[in-house]
Parts: C-alpha cells; sequence; structure tokens
C-alpha cells in the first residue's frame, strides 16, 4: 500500500512541471557534454580536472539510465501485470467457511490494438474467483470499445461480473455501449444479492457522476460479505463519509476503486507525480482504512486516453485478487471494515504479498506478511517476492470529486 507520499505537499501540476523540467535538464546537461567531448576530440587536447571528468560521466550516465527507464515505461512494464493478493475480514463468514474470491480490475483504457487484454482471461481463469468486479474506464475510443467488450465477455465466462461506469466510460462518447451482451451486470445506485457456497454477498455500486451512493448502501444486506464499487478514491471518500450520516448504517466489508493508475509514472522514494484526484497520492494504490470501512485502489490495467503517452513507470498494471475470510482465522488480513463487527486488523501488521503474474502461486489461500516484511507462505525462492504493507491508520471524509481526466 502506499502511505503518504514525499510530494504529499506538491500540488499536482507543480509536481508534473517540475518532473518534467528535471527530466529535460538531465537530458540538456547530458546533450552539452556530449557536445563539448567531440569539440575537444577535434581539437587539440588539453588537461582535465578530475572533478570535470567525473562530472561528465555522472551526467552521462544519469542521461543513459533515463534512456532505459523511458525504454521500460514504454516497452516493459505497460505489458508485465502484477497479481496483488489481500485477505479482508468479513463477519458474514463463520469460522470454518471457504474464503470468497474476488478478482478485481479497472481502467482497462482500450485501444484498438491489444495490449494485456487477451492475456487477461487467462491470467484472471487461473485464480478461480468466485467474483469479478470492474471498477470503470473502458475505453479510450470508440475503436477501442470492440476490443473491451470481446474481453470482458471473457473475463465474465469465468465469474459472475458485475461493473460500474468510470468519467471515460461517462464523459467520452457515452452514447455506446459498454457492458450490455457482455454478461457483466452494471451497477449504478443499486445492488445485487447473490449465494456462494452458503454465503450471502452483496455487491453495490454506483457510476462516475451518479447520485445513488446512498440508495446503494441502502440495498445492503445486514448478514451478507459486502463490497461497494466506484470509479474514483473521491467517491469512496464520499460513501464513507454517508455512512456516518445513516443512522443504521450497513457494513461495509470493503470500497474498490481505480481512476488513479497507481500514477502511472512513480519516481522511486517520492511515488506517483500526478494521480487527478482531490483525496490525494496517500489514496493513490492499495490498501487504505477509512473511518467506516476499507478501500483498495487498484493501479488498473491499461493507460490514459487521448495524446498522453502509453507509459507506466513503478505502476505496474494490476490484478487484485481478494479473499473474504472469517474473523479470527489463520493468517494476517486487513482486518474488518467496523471495530464492532470483528477483529480490527493493525495498520501496521495489515500486508500482502504480490507477485509476478506469470508465477504460480503465493501458496494456496493467498499469501500472508509479517511485520517485518518477509513472506511465509511456502512460495519457492525463484519467484520475486514483494511484501508491503496494505493497510494505513489515516482516512476519513474526502472532499469532493473532481471533474479530473483520467
Amino acid at each position: 500500500m502506499l502511505g503518504s507520499s514525499s510530494m504529499d505537499g506538491i500540488p499536482e501540476p507543480l509536481a508534473a512541471l517540475l518532473f518534467v523540467l528535471g527530466v529535460g535538464a538531465v537530458f540538456a546537461a547530458a546533450g552539452i557534454e556530449a557536445a563539448l567531448l567531440l569539440l575537444r576530440r577535434r581539437q587539440a587536447p588539453r588537461p582535465e580536472t578530475a572533478a570535470r571528468r567525473w562530472r561528465r560521466r555522472g551526467t552521462l550516465a544519469a542521461a543513459g539510465s533515463g534512456l532505459l527507464c523511458i525504454g521500460w515505461g514504454f516497452l516493459v512494464e505497460p505489458g508485465f501485470p502484477e497479481v496483488t493478493r489481500l485477505r479482508v475480514e468479513s463477519p458474514a463468514l463463520r469460522p470454518g467457511s471457504d474464503p470468497i474470491r474476488v478478482v478485481h480490475l479497472t481502467d482497462l483504457h482500450c485501444d484498438p490494438e491489444p495490449r494485456l487484454e487477451e492475456r487477461l482471461p487467462a491470467l484472471v481463469a487461473a485464480e478461480r474467483p468466485d467474483l469479478l468486479l470492474f471498477t470503470g474506464d473502458a475505453a479510450n475510443s470508440p475503436e477501442g470499445l470492440p476490443l473491451f467488450r470481446r474481453t470482458l465477455a471473457a473475463l465474465a465466462g469465468t465469474a459472475p461480473t458485475f461493473a460500474v461506469k468510470g468519467n471515460w466510460d461517462a464523459h467520452y462518447f457515452p452514447d455506446l455501449e459498454r457492458f450490455e451482451g457482455t454478461g457483466a451486470v452494471e451497477l449504478d445506485g443499486t445492488a445485487r444479492v447473490l449465494e456462494v457456497r452458503g454465503t450471502k454477498v452483496a455487491v453495490a455500486g454506483v457510476g462516475w457522476g451518479g447520485d445513488g451512493t446512498g440508495a446503494a448502501l441502502a440495498g445492503l444486506p445486514r448478514d451478507a460479505v459486502t463490497i461497494f464499487l466506484c470509479h474514483s478514491p473521491d467517491q469512496a471518500l464520499r460513501a464513507d463519509g454517508l455512512l456516518g450520516t445513516m443512522v443504521d448504517p450497513p457494513r461495509v466489508d470493503l470500497v474498490l476503486a481505480g481512476h488513479t493508475h497507481g500514477g502511472q509514472v512513480a519516481l522511486p522514494l517520492l511515488g506517483p507525480v500526478i494521480t487527478l484526484t482531490r483525496a490525494g497520492r496517500g489514496y493513490a494504490r492499495g490498501m487504505r482504512r477509512l473511518d467506516r470501512t476499507l478501500l483498495y485502489t487498484n493501479r488498473g490495467i491499461g493507460m490514459e486516453g487521448g495524446r498522453a503517452p502509453r507509459v507506466r513507470f513503478l505502476a505496474r498494471p494490476e490484478i487484485a485478487v481478494i479473499e473474504f475470510v472469517a474473523p479470527g482465522g489463520p493468517g494476517r488480513s486487513c482486518g474488518s471494515a467496523a471495530p464492532a463487527a470483528g477483529r480490527v486488523g493493525s495498520s501496521r501488521g495489515c500486508s500482502g504479498c504480490t507477485r509476478p503474474a506469470r508465477s504460480a502461486g503465493c501458496g494456496t489461500s493467498g499469501s500472508r506478511g509479517t511485520s517485518s516484511g518477509r513472506c511465509t507462505s511456502p512460495t519457492p525462492s525463484r519467484w520475486r517476492r514483494d511484501c508491503r504493507p496494505a493497510c494505513s491508520s489515516t482516512g476519513g471524509d474526502g472532499p469532493r470529486s473532481p471533474s479530473a481526466r483520467r
């Protein structure tokens, strides 16, 4: 989970400008150094100080590293998905009950030419989900919609599928159908209840710009695993605040959102450059504890449309696999949504283990992390493992969602 970022105090437009200026300055300095080096080779040799020589080498090395990062961001990372595994406790599950496994996808942003879309159904089917949930932003253009619909139809063949619309779906070519005929059920101020191996599961949702959050929440039963779908963290924060105003609020075990792409471009130690949310960079990716529920923000699959470059850096495409388990079960989890409903996971101890999607699996019931950050699941050592904190102790009612394009 991404907690507070080192850039939290910097406005996103300024952060983007500083990022672009910084990259430009490095390449400009490298160009000057390369030109001076060529000029010196054409002239009579002159002595050069060690400091000057190391400065030139450092500048050229920084530019070379930058070129490698650009190549990675354009050519490698967009096609390098990551499966993230999490556990969430729900009192709707009795001790000894089978976990309910949910796969969360978001922000496919399909273009006419496929990237990950053709591989997604097999990757998701390998997780054997009980539910598949999609939180908006289908395609970047009308020409990308056929690919999205084929992909969603294939995904819906693996498990019952529910979806909400994102800002791209609401604002760009809104008259074109996204979900009809794919097998996915669109939620917009509504809730659906189904039974999975004897356990009730309720899924509610609201699309971008929808005003049915209260109606969707009111429709949630008290004896079910409850999941709320929305597109952005801003919507999630509003839903969390609305729960606080209800006389008899339902328990919401987990809110799922996307929109941020995890920043799409993030910097080491600093975090995402741009998220296009008012919630802040701390909500750009991963699990976050709000006042009355938990929020998971998925980094998504695709990339921003329009004239934006199709690039990802330190924000790999994400397939989130979430297991709902009975309170007090073995292994660490993100706790339950409300203290009264069961054990609440520690903000420090709640962790998740992620692995490359091409790996077989981190254990049979989802991998676990310890407070030291080491994996405890019997995962073969040849698989790359990355255990990171999955919850934060901060949260609360957020401001209204902007009409941002992401």
